[in-house]
């Protein structure tokens, strides 16, 4: 059945083809100007004959036309369907190639994201550490300096009355 349906699909785009060339070549003994190859050239009531005959040895064709024999459509046919089959193939390759390209890709961008996650993670335990010894550490600061006012503010008024006392 499939067969037949993709030869008779041969035949009628064979067909199409054929009216075409002859119009082609009756238009082409005419001498045409440059400027009218427009879309005007083409005859809109141009009508394509898709007539199909199957006709005997000996009989006359019904109408003009280019005849193939069967072994010639046999090869038409299986040369059509094996370059079906290889674009077929080649497409199947290619969606399994870009399927195992897009599956890598994958792979490497999580294992990315776990380095990223990972090394964040670490950046972030390293602050908090940071942080809680500086929370953790009491700041002695303020009392060094009132400490060293005081020691300060003692030792120049021992000096003053040593001096003081040693003048008199």
């Amino acid at each position: 059945m499939v067969l037949n349906m993709t030869r008779n699909l041969l035949f009628i785009i064979l067909m199409m083809c054929v009216p075409t060339l002859t119009y082609a070549q009756t238009e082409s003994t005419e001498p045409v100007a440059e400027e009218t190859l427009d879309d005007d050239v083409l005859d809109l009531d141009f009508r394509l004959d898709l007539r199909i005959e199957v006709l005997d040895m000996g009989m006359e064709a019904p109408f003009s036309g280019i005849l193939f024999t069967t072994d010639a459509l046999t090869k038409m046919q299986l040369s059509y369907d094996k370059e079906l089959s290889l674009l077929k193939n080649e497409k199947e390759y290619m969606q399994a190639k870009f399927g195992l390209q897009l599956q890598a890709l994958m792979a490497s961008w999580q294992n990315e994201k776990m380095l990223y996650t990972a090394e964040l993670n670490a950046k972030r335990n390293y602050i908090e550490d940071l942080e809680e010894k500086l929370i953790g550490t009491s700041d002695w600061t303020p009392a060094y300096m009132i400490g060293s006012f005081i020691v300060g503010a003692a030792t120049t008024i021992a000096i003053t009355y040593a001096i003081t006392g040693a003048t008199q």
